[in-house]
């Protein structure tokens, strides 16, 4: 859902995932492609509910009226097109999702000075 700004290199960057969305295997990996060959850094969002509203070159995905987390810390990077990060679910803020319910996934980052978004993800969570 939602859709992801072109960055400088031409790409739209997006989400995917490895692992499981089960709670119980706690192996849920963030995947984000196609990030810009200038970008040096970024951070990955989630809330619990979705939006697309205009953000830096691209949208935000996530709404800031609902629950809204950063997967700190930054991501810091150099030359890369894919970016990872594992959602450990029994370390804040992740701790905060439940069996049963759907979060919403990004990943924003720089793009040569300006902000930019990959698109975003709805993932339901089971036990």
């Amino acid at each position: 859902y939602c859709v992801a700004g072109t960055n400088k290199d031409g790409e739209e960057c997006t989400m995917s995932v490895n692992g499981s969305s089960s709670l119980a295997a706690n192996n849920l990996e963030l995947v984000a492609t196609g990030v810009s060959s200038l970008s040096k850094f970024g951070l990955f969002v989630f809330g619990d509910v979705q939006d697309q509203v205009p953000f830096g070159q691209g949208f935000l995905c996530v709404s800031l009226g609902g629950q809204f987390y950063r997967l700190n810390p930054v991501e810091t990077y150099d030359n890369v097109d894919v970016v990872t990060r594992l959602v450990d679910n029994t370390m804040p803020p992740a701790d905060n999702i439940s069996a049963g319910q759907t979060w919403y996934f990004q990943f924003l980052y720089r793009d040569a000075g300006v902000t930019n978004a990959s698109d975003g993800i709805g993932i339901c969570f089971l036990p």
